[in-house]
């Protein structure tokens, strides 16, 4: 299974520089391959406080 195209066109990479960058293309050969969003990486949330141990 291939990347699901954007067109059936060929595209030059000053066309590609005008498209939103909202949605994200690679360009390959003239032809844009709708790209997969960017994972987002959340940092690990630690609840409660830190507590020494009884001595």
């Amino acid at each position: 299974m291939g990347l699901p195209l954007r067109d059936s066109q060929r595209h030059s990479y000053g066309k590609y520089r005008t498209w939103p960058e909202d949605v994200r293309y690679e360009l390959i050969d003239g032809v844009a391959y709708a790209m997969s969003p960017a994972p987002v990486q959340l940092a690990p949330t630690v609840g409660g406080r830190a507590v020494a141990p009884d001595r």
